[in-house]
């Protein structure tokens, strides 16, 4: 969590697993966020510091993001790189029939 004169500023939320793949502990960074008026004040940067120091007996930390996300240079530039040697794929909620186009998933 990250505070600006008291007042919450942002947070980072990390889950730890185990990688079979790196054969060690592996944290998982599932959110990272900045209220939008703290933003490009550092805050960012200091909460991927902070998880990055809270993982350092682990193999690593990895995330997920939209191609779109334009914090990804700032994971650039604190030395995060692109995963290019594994596929990801995802299973979501609706089971595993795509939908077309337009169609909504069904009740589970």
């Amino acid at each position: 969590m990250a505070w600006v004169d008291g007042a919450p500023a942002g947070f980072a939320l990390l889950y730890p697993t185990y990688s079979s793949l790196r054969l060690g502990r592996w944290w998982v960074l599932n959110d990272l966020y900045v209220i939008p008026r703290y933003r490009r004040r550092g805050i960012g940067a200091g909460l991927l510091r902070r998880a990055a120091t809270h993982a350092r007996r682990a193999e690593g930390i990895g995330l997920e993001t939209a191609r779109s996300n334009p914090a990804r240079a700032l994971y650039e530039r604190l030395g995060w790189r692109k995963d290019r040697a594994f596929v990801h794929y995802a299973l979501v909620r609706g089971g595993m029939s795509p939908r077309r186009p337009g169609e909504r998933a069904s009740p589970t």
